[in-house]
């Protein structure tokens, strides 16, 4: 998603990963800014992606 819906752009705390799949946040806009890649489930965000992320992509 190049950008979030509404509600969800800047409040994301956590990820859940299913299936082996690969999640990047950023916290622009079409995959720009800061940037994470999680390949786990993760129970709290931290740093500069801690509700700020914008995009998402899942692989």
């Amino acid at each position: 998603m190049d950008s979030l819906p509404r509600g969800w752009n800047d409040a994301i705390r956590s990820v859940r990963v299913f299936g082996g799949a690969r999640v990047d946040l950023c916290s622009d806009q079409f995959q720009y800014g800061a940037c994470v890649t999680l390949r786990s489930d993760t129970p709290r965000l931290r740093g500069q992606i801690d509700s700020r992320a914008s995009s998402v992509d899942v692989y």
